[in-house]
């Protein structure tokens, strides 16, 4: 079974301050004293610094790092609207987008790093969708300071609310509250918080997916398909959340053998992407593919799309004197209701004749149905037959 990697999600959620590789291995500035009521945290403060520190995508050299313990709904008394940050540290606007906590904010304890040194808001590196040549591989400019967000209950990195280089520390830092940490015995390790908090992804992403290799290279770098995978593992309330896998565990999660389907007559067509916990193909999703082999995510179907399998399919079209030449998976509608097309296998035979077999029809039990060339539909225009077909059901 071919796995595509799952990359990009699982980071490292603690690291020894001298082990980070980012700056010295000492802080230069250290938080003043706490005071207030103690708050619960999984994190002491400089456990929650080297949280930050270790995020070496986002993080370069580190000239100085404090960290202050506080709930949401006290930072958002100083920073009403924190957000995600332009990667331009002079591009307009500032902020590009929103950031909150589900829940009662009053209740939910953060730590908020500041930063100084080299802080890259989007990441150092650009992001390029589509196939190369790129038209540049310029590292970002970097921010002389940055305010990060560590969820004190789980211990990951949640966000980077805000960033500047007009000076060279967070101005806001000095005026937050900062409570003491009050760390209930050994920290206990939760997947939650090694995760990556992944935005909700307006318009996805295109990228080269012409060949297997081209998927399995790309599609793990898409955030919407990074979206889907946190979705499927509960990281947030939403109703993709599978119940059979354990909350936060996208580790769990393996990708099976991906399937392509063209659009025939088209060369354009679609990946069908099972994703799948243990036994169970959990989400099968899908990859549009056009004519210059560009693929975006465009969707999923709960549980498995029914494919019959090539060899099953060659047996059933093979005849005693007219056997089957050659055999290719295509996305088409046969006879029945259904109006979306569906992978069936296109089978010709050496008089020249072909003949089509699909398991994903209503009545339809495996090993699959033969159709014939006429009983199946390609264009996606209505027709006649069609409209009549539509009327009957």
């Amino acid at each position: 079974m071919t796995l595509l990697r799952l990359t990009g999600l699982a980071l490292a959620c603690a690291c020894a301050l001298g082990a980070c590789g980012n700056g010295p291995a000492a802080l230069s500035g250290t938080s003043p004293q706490p005071g207030g009521a103690a708050l619960p945290s999984l994190l002491r403060r400089d456990e929650a610094i080297a949280v930050v520190r270790a995020r070496t995508e986002i993080v370069g050299r580190v000239d100085r790092g404090e960290a202050k313990l506080l709930t949401w709904q006290e930072y958002l008394a100083f920073d009403a609207s924190p957000g995600a940050i332009n990667a331009d540290p002079h591009g307009s606007p500032h902020r590009s987008g929103t950031f909150g906590f589900m829940g009662d904010a009053d209740k939910r304890i953060v730590w908020i790093v500041a930063l100084s040194g080299e802080v890259w808001p989007q990441m150092r590196e650009p992001t390029f969708f589509g196939p190369p040549p790129h038209p540049s591989a310029t590292p970002y400019t970097p921010y002389r300071w940055g305010l990060f967000v560590v969820d004190a209950a789980r211990g990951g990195l949640a966000a980077i609310v805000d960033a500047g280089v007009d000076e060279p520390w967070p101005p806001l830092f000095a005026k937050l509250p900062d409570h003491p940490a009050d760390v209930g015995g050994p920290a206990i390790a939760d997947p939650c918080a090694s995760l990556l908090h992944i935005p909700d992804v307006a318009n996805p992403s295109r990228f080269a997916a012409r060949t297997l290799a081209d998927l399995t290279v790309n599609l793990p770098r898409d955030l919407a398909w990074m979206r889907l995978l946190q979705d499927v593992a509960g990281v947030r309330p939403n109703p993709m959340q599978d119940p059979r896998v354990p909350r936060c565990r996208v580790d769990l999660l393996r990708v099976g053998t991906p399937q392509f389907a063209r659009a025939y007559p088209a060369a354009s067509g679609r990946w069908f992407v099972p994703l799948i916990h243990q036994n169970d193909v959990l989400v099968t999703a899908f990859v549009e593919v056009d004519e210059a082999g560009i693929g975006m995510l465009s969707g999923n179907r709960g549980g498995t799309v029914p494919i019959p399998s090539e060899s099953d399919a060659r047996s059933a079209a093979t005849l005693p004197n007219d056997p089957v030449r050659s055999a290719e998976l295509i996305l088409a509608r046969p006879p029945g209701c259904g109006a979306n097309p569906v992978p069936v296998w296109r089978l010709l035979r050496a008089s020249g004749t072909a003949v089509y077999f699909a398991l994903d029809v209503y009545g339809a039990t495996p090993p699959g149905v033969l159709f014939e060339e006429k009983d199946m539909r390609f264009s996606s225009l209505a027709s006649l037959r069609l409209a009549s077909l539509v009327r009957a059901c």
